[in-house]
């Protein structure tokens, strides 16, 4: 995360900054303090033990030619006084070998020094080099009994001493008189000064390499060894001496600056540390989570309810997806179940159907005539209709059934059962229908609406979701073109055709490019004044001629808009001539037919009684009530209608006389000549014009393609003919 990365650089950086310039602070100070210190002292010194020793002694030094050991010699004949002094050698010198040290011992053992004073100890004075910055002290021990090894400790304060003295240590695990020295030093005024932490050892060990006395450890790891070899003096047994010396003592200060360094490095990090993770548990952590959950498909709510900004922020992230969550689920407009949320539930109760036993129907509905109101009354009254519908449908839902707005005016609903499915979801399904028979009052107009239903059942006509919904589409497109109201998935009718798929497909690329238009057939009165009657408007379309796109347009249900696309050519192409169209059952079991027309024919300047619509024969065997009120409301405004394909189908007479019809078309097969030389079927084409005469109807012989046969049907009554033989 960017803000945690520079965070953490931050807050690592300016750690670093503060250890840095610490150090430097402390170090400068402290350098500076401990070297002046040092300087001084050793100066000091130098000067001190240098004239310690010579009062001390009462004595100059003497140093033998050969530079290989240092000795002083008493003279024990005479008056026990110093025998000889060589002032050749300057005292000096004993400065540039790092080492001076004056001590003789008797054939005893005994210090010759404490034999002719008096003394139970002598004094003995070393001297340290302070050009290399080192302090070294000896002690010589003497011993007669090569099987004993003696040692001695010196205690060596790092700056300060002023003055050092010996004292005899009797070594008693030896088998022969032995003596040893320990060396001490006076430190003045030095209170910081901790013995216990600055001890260096001193060991003379015998140079046959007999086992020596045990010491402590010392504490200190780095160590300089001085080896000098002293020759026999009166039957001294010649010696190694061997001295620890611990150099950064010398630097005690430097030590001590290290150390706090040190503490002060380890604090750092330890309050960094601390502080990067209360950072991160404070804030990183929850911003990440933040950021991981916002960046995600399907994000989680967060469990964050701390009183800060932060929490503050995770609240408002928590309404906000809660607010996405119903919106991705919901119909915004309805407040129903939107597509996504129906096919979710209908995948989880097929997942479970098995291990409950559960049946499962899934309904497709289409509201009939919705796009008419939608282009006649506008959006407004549209969405207010919409609502109403989805108000109906809710209201007549069982309650372990659900609905949903899938898109459009459509809608579909999951009906669950454990038993008699096909009856369950038949029942559900005519409540649905049944709810749409009251008009609903938009504004200042009442309206009707029907709707078609397709019924699929699972798992005999899908087995997931996508399938059944296939199924179910089909049946409720066949239930629509038949004008059925709820049609059950039958594969041989409703299976794939891919051949009008892609006829489908073409039909609707030609609505897009505006590619159909209208073509005139002309209808003539042939009784008198052989006048023109109407001009018929047929949809033709040069992109798919040869094909059978109106009958497909006319399954599939977008024939209607291909027929009000062209009727509304043809009112402009022809302003004052009288229409006929043949209308689409789809129309007619849409709804919404007369709204359309009747704005279409306001918009164009037209009267009504100027177009005429012409019903197929077929229609009158299905729902007639429908029918009838349909009808009657296009009558209503006006626009004449017909029925074509008269003596087709069987019509019982009751139902001609409710309709409000003008005219009857012949079917064109009653006027063919092989029939007409039939007395049989000229008396059955004279019924049907004798018909219309009595209903008062026009009667118009349609497919009339010779004169033979427009003269025949003239002798039998009809009062207009339509064909080619008319021009």
């Amino acid at each position: 995360m960017k803000l945690r990365s520079q965070s953490l650089s931050v807050i690592v950086i300016a750690t670093t900054a503060l250890l840095f310039m610490a150090t430097l602070l402390v170090g400068t100070i402290q350098t500076a303090r401990f070297r002046k210190l040092e300087v001084q002292q050793l100066e000091d010194l130098s000067i001190h033990m240098t004239s310690a020793a010579e009062k001390m002694l009462g004595a100059q030094l003497r140093l033998n030619e050969d530079w290989s050991w240092w000795n002083a010699t008493y003279d024990f004949a005479r008056n026990e006084d110093l025998s000889y002094i060589d002032e050749n050698i300057p005292p000096e010198s004993l400065w540039d070998n790092g080492l001076a040290l004056i001590a003789v011992f008797d054939d005893r053992g005994m210090p010759i020094w404490s034999a002719l004073r008096g003394e139970e100890r002598p004094t003995v004075v070393t001297i340290p080099n302070p050009i290399i910055h080192s302090i070294r002290e000896i002690l010589m021990d003497q011993i007669q009994d090569e099987n004993c090894s003696l040692s001695g400790y010196g205690v060596l304060p790092i700056l300060g001493i002023t003055a050092v003295t010996a004292s005899p240590i009797l070594q008693n695990d030896c088998s022969g008189p032995s003596a040893g020295w320990m060396v001490m030093g006076s430190i003045p005024n030095k209170s910081w000064f901790t013995p216990s932490r600055e001890t260096a050892e001193v060991r003379l060990i015998p140079e046959d390499g007999l086992p020596k006395r045990s010491f402590p450890e010392n504490i200190f790891q780095d160590r300089v060894y001085l080896t000098v070899d002293l020759p026999e003096i009166k039957g001294i047994t010649p010696v190694k001496m061997v001295i620890d010396h611990p150099s950064h003592l010398i630097h005690a200060g430097e030590s001590l600056l290290l150390w706090c360094i040190l503490a002060l490095v380890i604090s750092s990090l330890i309050v960094g540390s601390g502080t990067l993770l209360w950072l991160d548990r404070k804030f990183f952590k929850r911003l990440e989570s933040l950021e991981r959950q916002a960046s995600r498909d399907t994000p989680l709510l967060l469990d964050d309810y701390q009183d800060d900004e932060i929490g503050t922020l995770c609240k408002a992230f928590n309404n906000l997806l809660r607010t996405r969550k119903r919106e991705s689920l919901e119909d915004v407009l309805t407040g129903l179940e939107n597509r996504r949320a129906l096919e979710e539930k209908l995948a989880g109760i097929l997942d479970k159907s098995l291990s409950e036993k559960l049946q499962v129907g899934l309904v497709m509905i289409d509201l009939n005539g919705f796009k008419a109101i939608n282009d006649r009354f506008g959006h407004s009254v549209g969405d207010l209709l919409l609502k109403e519908v989805s108000r109906r449908f809710l209201s007549v839902m069982d309650e372990k059934n659900s609905i949903a707005r899938i898109g459009g005016d459509e809608f579909s609903a999951i009906v669950v059962g454990q038993d008699d499915i096909f009856s369950s979801t038949m029942a559900q399904s005519e409540r649905i229908l049944n709810s749409l028979r009251e008009p609903f009052a938009m504004e200042d107009s009442s309206l009707l609406v029907s709707a078609s239903l397709g019924i699929a059942f699972y798992p005999k006509d899908g087995e997931t979701p996508d399938s059944l919904f296939r199924s179910a589409d089909s049946a409720m497109y066949r239930a629509k073109r038949r004008g059925l109201g709820i049609a059950v998935y039958d594969e041989k009718e409703d299976g794939v055709d891919e051949e009008g798929t892609k006829l489908d497909k073409n039909i609707r690329e030609a609505m897009e490019m505006d590619a159909f238009y209208p073509q005139y057939l002309p209808e003539f009165h042939i009784q008198g004044d052989r006048g023109l009657r109407a001009i018929k408007v047929v949809p033709r379309c040069d992109a798919l001629e040869g094909l059978p796109y109106m009958e497909r347009a006319e399954n599939t249900g977008i024939a209607t808009q291909i027929d009000l696309t062209v009727l509304r050519k043809a009112m402009k192409e022809k302003p004052r001539t009288p229409l006929t169209m043949d209308l689409s059952s789809w129309h007619l079991w849409n709804g919404g037919l007369s709204l359309c027309l009747s704005g279409m024919l306001k918009d164009e300047g037209r009267e009504p009684s100027s177009l005429e619509l012409s019903i197929d024969d077929a229609l009158l065997a299905k729902d007639v009530e429908r029918l009838t009120s349909l009808l009657d409301e296009l009558s209503s405004i006006g626009i004449s209608l017909a029925i074509r394909n008269f003596g087709k189908h069987y019509i019982p007479i009751d139902i001609l006389i409710e309709l409000p019809l003008k005219s009857l078309k012949i079917y064109p097969e009653m006027t063919k000549i092989d029939r007409m030389e039939e007395d049989l079927s000229y008396f059955a084409l004279k019924t049907m014009i004798g018909l219309g005469e009595k209903l008062s109807l026009d009667t118009v012989a349609t497919g009339i393609d010779t004169e033979e046969q427009l003269d025949f049907v003239r002798k039998a009554g009809a009062s207009a003919a339509a064909g080619t033989a008319l021009g």
